[in-house]
């Protein structure tokens, strides 16, 4: 039997690491003869003299002069130039030379080593070019994938002979850092407008503000993602997040866990949020000026870093999110509300006393909180979703059981669109949820003493471009107070009318109207029935429902039936209807609960949105 260990059904553990020396021999022989070093072997006719990695043409053509860093920077999807020299003049048509890039300590699984064979029969998810050839010199241009792994490769070259290959020894001074580039359309963070990516991606300078809607204050930050040591240390987050290889070449994948390692909940992350007033054990908040320190300290050591509170969280995280290349702003949201049980309800309980019942409730409103925004595709989402997305390093609620918070679409947010991955119901609470001021007295009788639809994220900013300003993008998550925020997909109406036929066709048009009445009853205990139409949950849709119910009633049983002719009717009721409305009632009963009606029901509300996306495919086959 064989011995179990910790890697499951893994034969070798997964890397996770760029930080880890490869192992590759200097010499790979293509027998069975074991691997040894080239002082045990006859070289081979063609050696590697030297190599250039065109450092300053490269890094000035990649935007990468601005790192201090002896290595090559390059962003992905984009030609570098290196420049070969070998003992002899290189000929394509004898002479079989490859270009390895390593990633991690596993040689040979999928995308974490690029092998390139300089010959072009044999492909390879890298392009290449030879750009010319002088005297002994020959100038490659290499062009890694627009969707490659992001972090350090080690550089080899490899030269093959009939009995084995022959590789360069390991050179640190070959490796390369490849980022995420906003500058080529192939990438997902692919940022379409040059003032903004200065902005975004190029600007170490920035300004975050704070203090309360109606006395808006600054501070300047010192994002620094450019400083000697800063890219190692973002780097050394990725690799203590113990995130897979393969996942960094996914900007979703690589946001979300680092909004889990900024702080230091759950993974010993770079920074331990203190919210007490007593910062003995470390640096006040208050104190940082920028992230460099912060990053450095915590790559130096492998140590949490005392203190901080939402403006460092973000500012830190801007600084990661920049010195890999994604498109990244800090936004400030005055009145930011904290609903810890996700109800889109904010409810602040007191006593009779006027002593907040944290017991009953533990939500709370921020004055103001900070968070980032990141510029990216969303191919896990419907069209339309793209563009900047929230993410949240601030510990606040758990997300898969960890204090991470995103990648959520603003514009999801915007249209209520909660159902979208990641995290859009925590973050359309914060920008949009109805603050309730309640009174619990001794019996446990609950009186609203005030409620407000409109408290909760009345200004939300970011730096303005090139300025010191603020820009309001307020209206980038929400709609104007008063104006219809949401009209129902076409597909969903249309379930809801056919699910309307059925129940009608069956003669239960006096159970509909009992239900409207118990919609009404649920909409004037508490819940604010208008605004809750900003939200796609069940409740919503079971409101739409209601409007189509009474629409179809008179469409249906007062004209239609009265136009159509007897014989058309009995076509229309027994043959078509049915079957288009039969794989619609199966989904409704499995998944909706449609007997329930349990408005508040956790499980409806989850579950719905899974009939909906089923029944609009359903839709084009019944």
């Amino acid at each position: 039997m064989r011995r179990a260990s910790f890697y499951g059904r893994l034969n070798r553990p997964i890397p996770c690491s760029d930080n880890v020396e490869s192992t590759l021999a200097e010499f790979e022989p293509f027998g069975t003869s074991p691997p040894g070093t080239l002082e045990d072997m006859a070289p081979p006719t063609l050696t590697v003299v030297s190599v250039d990695m065109r450092l300053n043409a490269n890094k000035t053509a990649h935007r990468t002069n601005s790192y201090i860093n002896d290595n090559l920077i390059v962003r992905r999807g984009q030609e570098f130039i290196m420049a070969i020299t070998f003992n002899r003049s290189y000929d394509q048509s004898v002479d079989e030379v490859v270009l390895e890039f390593l990633i991690g300590s596993e040689p040979y699984t999928t995308d974490t080593l690029i092998p390139i064979v300089l010959k072009s029969s044999v492909p390879s998810s890298w392009n290449w070019r030879i750009i010319g050839q002088q005297g002994l010199t020959t100038v490659l241009g290499i062009t890694p994938s627009p969707k490659c792994i992001v972090g350090k490769f080690s550089s080899y070259l490899t030269v093959v002979t009939p009995i084995g290959k022959y590789r360069s020894k390991r050179n640190p001074d070959l490796d390369i850092y490849i980022l995420f580039n906003a500058w080529n359309p192939g990438d997902d963070v692919f940022l379409n407008d040059e003032s903004q990516r200065t902005e975004y991606v190029l600007n170490d300078q920035g300004i975050i503000f704070n203090g309360q809607v109606n006395n808006i204050t600054s501070r300047p930050w010192n994002y620094g993602q450019f400083k000697r040591g800063v890219l190692d240390a973002c780097l050394f987050v990725m690799n203590r997040s113990q995130m897979l290889l393969k996942d960094r070449q996914n900007v979703i994948k690589v946001v979300r866990r680092a909004s889990a390692m900024i702080n230091s909940n759950d993974d010993q992350g770079v920074i331990i949020g203190n919210w007490s007033n007593d910062y003995s054990m470390g640096t006040s908040p208050t104190s940082w000026t920028g992230s460099t320190e912060i990053l450095l300290k915590y790559a130096n050591t492998g140590l949490s870093v005392g203190y901080g509170q939402c403006w460092v969280f973000a500012g830190v995280f801007n600084t990661f999110m920049r010195c890999l290349g994604i498109p990244a702003r800090v936004i400030t949201c005055f009145n930011s509300a904290h609903d810890t049980v996700g109800e889109w309800i904010t409810e602040i309980v007191v006593d009779e006393r006027g002593t907040r019942d944290t017991a009953i409730s533990n939500d709370s409103v921020w004055n103001f909180h900070c968070w980032n925004e990141a510029m990216m595709k969303r191919p896990d989402l419907p069209p339309g979703f793209n563009g900047w997305q929230v993410v949240d390093s601030t510990p606040q609620e758990t997300s898969d059981d960890i204090f991470q918070c995103g990648p959520a679409s603003v514009q999801a947010v915007k249209n209520g669109l909660v159902y979208y991955p990641f995290d859009s119901p925590f973050v359309f609470d914060e920008v949009n949820s109805d603050l309730y001021y309640m009174q619990r007295d001794r019996y446990g009788n609950m009186t609203i003493l005030y409620m407000s639809t409109t408290y909760v994220g009345q200004l939300i900013i970011t730096k303005t471009i090139g300025q010191s300003t603020y820009d309001d993008v307020t209206l980038t998550y929400k709609y104007p107070e008063g104006k219809l925020d949401y009209i129902p997909h076409v597909y969903e109406v249309k379930c809801l009318l056919f699910t309307v036929q059925l129940s009608l066709l069956r003669g239960e048009w006096r159970q509909w109207t009992q239900r409207v009445g118990k919609i009404k009853h649920q909409g004037s205990s508490g819940h604010n029935f208008i605004r809750s139409h900003r939200i796609v949950t069940t409740r919503t849709l079971l409101k739409v429902q209601i409007f189509y119910n009474i629409l179809f009633f008179f469409l249906y049983k007062v004209i239609f039936l009265s136009l159509i002719p007897r014989p058309a009717m009995i076509l229309y009721s027994e043959v078509v209807t049915p079957w288009r409305l039969l794989g619609h009632k199966v989904i409704i009963d499995i998944f909706f609960c449609s007997w329930c009606w349990k408005f508040d029901c956790h499980k409806c509300v989850r579950t719905g949105f899974v009939y909906f996306d089923i029944i609009g495919g359903l839709e084009y086959l019944l």
